[in-house]
């Protein structure tokens, strides 16, 4: 295998995977709660309704964003490192340099410090109260159910899903930190016209599908995109989009190209060598890969027809429905 310790997250926990062989609880509970809780003055953590992960910078941490709160789990110590308040329900979130970005399931892309630990999230584009389907700068700009989000290396870059939109908009950072007043969104692909159709070819005439999760390659010239029931492939360098995997019929099924099926891909995560793709398919309750190269899918781990919370064997292990997932390539 090319892949280290990976994480996932499914409804009331986070799961890690050492090299597709056992899957255990590292934090949360097998049993759902209610309401989220967490502190890291005792070390306790109880989760519920768990979207999103993002890897810290230093790749010592990882984020947990559920509802009401994200929390920073240490994973050197399996520790809370930090406790953050905010209404993470449907959101995802991102980490470059000292930023971490997150989408919030209104309509808001908000901007938490990572070196200040009693920084809180500030709205950095878009509103709370308010969709559309609107460029501009800060407040002026409007989205509709942003959904994944990738930064670039130097952090001052970010692409988005707005997926009600079926768009992909860039967010760029126009100082030296991410503020309302010079955040400036802008539509790299989509009409807005709520037409849901995943179609390839040049940015002008393709369009997607409810995108909903995103990756950058390490190169940072392609995105990988995440829709209902495919997987999408768009060359920022020839402006082109074409599908890899899946297409608009969703359903469970391994293959090659458009005869594999997904339900909505809701992570994505690169192998150590590039060549793989791990996606969380959490109306399948699975986690499945596939091959860059080939279109090739398969299954890692769970199954449409077997819900459930037990850790053990990849071939037996049971997911409620993952949502997240996130890479260690070195395998610590």
């Amino acid at each position: 295998s090319t892949w280290g310790l990976l994480f996932f997250s499914c409804e009331s926990r986070v799961m890690a995977d050492g090299l597709f062989a056992t899957l255990s609880t590292v934090a949360g509970s097998r049993t759902a709660t209610a309401r989220p809780s967490a502190s890291a003055a005792s070390n306790s953590v109880k989760l519920h309704d768990c979207r999103a992960l993002a890897l810290a910078p230093d790749g010592r941490s990882v984020f947990v964003a559920c509802n009401e709160l994200v929390v920073a789990i240490d994973l050197e110590r399996g520790a809370v490192a930090r406790v953050v308040p905010m209404d993470a329900n449907q959101m995802c979130i991102a980490a470059a340099g000292d930023v971490l970005l997150a989408t919030s399931y209104e309509s808001a892309v908000l901007a938490l410090a990572l070196d200040d630990a009693g920084a809180m999230p500030r709205l950095i584009a878009g509103s709370h109260d308010e969709s559309g389907d609107v460029d501009g700068i800060g407040a002026d700009a409007a989205f509709d159910t942003p959904a994944g989000i990738t930064l670039v290396a130097a952090g001052d870059v970010a692409y988005l899903c707005d997926t009600r939109n079926n768009a992909i908009k860039t967010l760029r950072r126009g100082g030296a930190c991410w503020a309302p007043e010079t955040t400036r969104a802008a539509t790299l692909l989509g009409t807005g016209d709520g037409a849901a159709e995943s179609i390839d070819g040049p940015f002008a005439c393709a369009s997607l599908n409810a995108p909903y999760a995103l990756l950058l390659a390490r190169d940072e010239t392609t995105l990988y995109v995440g829709e209902d029931g495919a997987l999408r492939v768009l060359d920022l360098e020839a402006r082109t989009v074409r599908t890899l995997a899946g297409s608009s019929d969703l359903g469970f099924a391994d293959g090659l190209g458009a005869a594999a099926r997904f339900t909505t891909l809701s992570g994505l995560a690169l192998d150590a060598t590039g060549r793989m793709l791990l996606c969380s398919d959490p109306y399948n309750r699975a986690v499945r890969s596939v091959e860059l190269a080939t279109g090739a899918v398969a299954t890692v781990a769970g199954a449409r027809d077997r819900a459930g919370s037990d850790d053990g064997p990849v071939g037996s292990a049971a997911f409620g429905a993952p949502w997240g997932v996130v890479a260690l390539p070195d395998g610590t």
